[in-house]
């Protein structure tokens, strides 16, 4: 069972960086009383007390290099393996990087290994442009403005901890504090520590809803939304009443446990991930190699031969070569034979235990799968329940605010007063027909993107989202062109007008963020077609966009062009899972 995973890149020496993590390794293995110079290239060795170990180079054509070593214990809790990969790109636009893995029994919850500590002393290892390491102080003005930055880019993946203080405690003993706090989660996550001054700065940049008080540690999440309620609650804060009262070992194992779940959800860089695999052949082929043949035969001619071997020995080997004389040279050739039969025996092994491995993982993960499912499906019925409540009352309360908005008389039965449904499609596929009903959208998209995130959606939850989504576009292009409305988008959903759909602000970008415009291959995901009197190329690049739901990778969305001073009409150009950008490549 993976227990913990470190994977960071590094700024230092190219020509430095396998050397400073070998010579980290060997200090570790010496801490633990093992024989670090018995380590050998493509073997397995004994290190000693019940340990081996190895180590693998792959140099690649482009000139990168990677290097790998594999630390396997055994003690009476189980097997432990540690597993260390370096990586040097031969391109220098790309940075080193290097991935420590911790396997472990599953009934046991390992402590972040000394390996990993030792490594972040020696590296300036980042994580998504996020420091790795003990946890960090931070005054001045400019370093809180780069905290904010990481708290809030798109790009990180791991959790961030980020502790606020102020002048009624000594900043040297709450920086200790907060150290032994986040003992467990070095490697795993990063942690900074403000001192008064830069507790204010940076809760003035970060905005109420994401606050750092004085003497709390906040756990911020990837994906951070600054200003939004709703998101703000994803970020947990360990209040000053739970430091002052519950034990330091509590807190430190606490925080420990949720650095790692969130590190091992992660997933590897696909780049991590390719040197995995090549690694993995690697020892397979070494395993797998076939018995060479012995040398050819080499007659050692002997002067004289001392009549010390007793005939039984003389008929035995005569017997196991296969009759005739057993000279000097067949009997160091069956030696040689029995050299490779040893060493067979022992591929033999490691392949058992290997394979075994294998088995164990794949079983451990299918049950998981089934289990995870099952939660999966529940959760996502409870959602369609909630959802279609939601919709239901809103609908209520849409003919509520219509009665109300043309003061219909009193005691007389208003429009619509005994039918409240609408129109919801109950899946995607049952909404694409109906992409063209409304007057002012029109759908230019592809509808096989519909039918592809279909897939993901079992309840049909999104569909009704993608339908609310384009009524909010329809009614908005209508208030433009009879004079009700002036202003763009996002003004129109933070002042919906009675008996209008509704939108929370909070999930629509006007806007991409600069890597995305900037880059060819994500600016070209989000440029679809439109009526040459829209843009004479039939195509637009679109941007603005609904966040129909968060869901993996697939965290559907809605991309539109507006043109309703120009056509009257909102083109919607894209329903489906979202676009490749800096986080999913």
């Amino acid at each position: 069972m993976l227990q913990y995973r470190l994977f960071a890149e590094v700024s230092d020496d190219r020509g430095m960086v396998e050397k400073k993590a070998e010579e980290q390794l060997h200090s570790w293995l010496r801490r633990k009383r093992l024989a670090a110079d018995a380590l050998r290239l493509g073997r397995t060795v004994d290190l000693g007390a019940r340990a081996t170990g190895s180590l693998a180079v792959s140099q690649r054509p482009d000139g990168s290099r990677s290097w790998r070593a594999i630390i396997a214990e055994d003690n009476n809790k189980g097997r432990w393996t540690t597993r260390l990969t370096i990586d040097i790109p031969g391109n220098d636009k790309r940075k080193p990087w290097l991935w420590l893995d911790l396997d472990g029994p599953d009934d046991i919850v390992a402590k972040a290994p000394g390996l990993a500590s030792m490594l972040l002393e020696v590296f300036d290892a980042k994580s998504d442009g996020v420091r790795q390491g003990a946890a960090e102080p931070i005054s001045r003005r400019e370093d809180v403005r780069e905290l904010v930055e990481s708290v809030c880019s798109e790009t990180r993946r791991g959790l961030l901890f980020v502790a606020g203080s102020d002048a009624n405690l000594p900043f040297d003993q709450w920086l200790a504090w907060v150290r032994g706090a986040v003992a467990q989660s070095v490697g795993l996550a990063a942690c900074y520590v403000l001192d008064p001054t830069a507790t204010d700065v940076f809760n003035n940049a970060i905005g109420p809803t994401h606050r750092v008080d004085p003497w709390t540690l906040r756990t911020f999440q990837p994906g951070v939304v600054p200003d939004d309620p709703e998101d703000g609650r994803r970020h947990k804060v360990l209040g000053r009443d739970r430091i002052i009262n519950d034990p330091v070992r509590r807190i430190t194992r606490m925080l420990g446990q949720r650095a790692r779940r969130s590190a091992l959800d992660t997933p590897l860089p696909s780049v991590a991930s390719r040197i995995d695999r090549v690694f993995d052949h690697q020892i397979n082929l070494d395993l797998l190699e076939p018995v060479s043949r012995p040398a050819e035969r080499v007659e050692v001619e002997i002067a004289t031969v001392p009549p010390v071997i007793v005939d039984p020995v003389l008929a035995a080997l005569s017997e196991v070569l296969g009759g005739g004389e057993p000279t000097a040279s067949r009997v160091l050739e069956l030696g040689q034979l029995a050299d490779l039969g040893r060493g067979a025996q022992a591929n033999r092994a490691a392949l058992s235990a290997r394979l075994a491995g294998y088995e164990d993982e794949v079983g451990s993960l299918t049950s998981g799968n089934a289990e995870l499912r099952e939660q999966l499906l529940d959760t996502q019925l409870d959602y369609l329940d909630a959802e279609e409540g939601r919709a239901a009352a809103e609908a209520e309360v849409r003919r509520l605010r219509k009665l109300l908005s043309i003061n219909w008389p009193a005691g007389q039965v208003g429009p619509d007063d005994h039918d409240t449904t609408e129109f919801r499609p109950s899946d995607l596929l049952e909404l694409i027909p109906h992409l063209d009903d409304l007057a002012c959208v029109d759908f230019t998209g592809n509808p096989d993107t519909l039918q592809e995130l279909s897939r993901h959606d079992e309840t049909g939850a999104w569909a009704g989202k993608a339908w609310d989504a384009m009524n909010v576009l329809n009614e908005y292009a209508t208030a433009i062109a009879t004079g009700a409305f002036e202003g763009n988008v996002r003004a129109y959903l933070e002042n919906i007008p009675p008996g209008g759909h509704s939108w929370p602000v909070t999930k629509y970008a006007d806007h991409e963020s600069k890597q995305t415009r900037s880059n060819d291959k994500f600016r070209g995901e989000r440029t679809f077609p439109v009526p040459t009197d829209v843009c004479a190329g039939g195509v637009i690049f679109m941007e603005a966009h609904f966040k129909l739901a968060k869901f993996r990778t697939i965290s559907p969305r809605l991309y539109f062009h507006n043109d309703v001073r120009g056509t009257g009409k909102v083109f919607v150009g894209y329903i489906g899972k979202h676009p490749s950008n800096t986080l999913t490549n």
